[in-house]
């Protein structure tokens, strides 16, 4: 699930929200997210023996991915703004 949020934030260098992805990749990356929240309720997920999780995991893993992407948007700030300098050079082609 995480993999799948966090997809949209390494696509670009500025912010998390700023972030438009195509209506298909948002499309399809919440159907998977809400496939696999659903899983564990169906006649599939006692096959494979998956136990139904209370509500309350559910906020738990909500607010764990939240501060997860958080981190990440962090992270990336700081880096781009240590190390946008250096990024800058080696894309700009030396006028030798």
């Amino acid at each position: 699930m995480n993999l799948s949020l966090l997809e949209g934030s390494d696509r670009r260098s500025d912010q998390f929200a700023l972030f438009r992805p195509s209506i298909l990749l948002l499309v399809s990356t919440l159907t998977i997210v809400v496939i696999a929240c659903l899983i564990p309720f169906t006649v599939i997920g006692g096959v494979f023996g998956f136990v139904q999780p209370p509500f309350s995991f559910f906020a738990v893993l909500a607010g764990l991915v939240t501060g997860y992407l958080i981190l990440v948007e962090l992270t990336k700030k700081w880096f781009y703004r240590k190390y946008s300098l250096f990024i800058e050079r080696e894309r700009v082609p030396s006028s030798r």
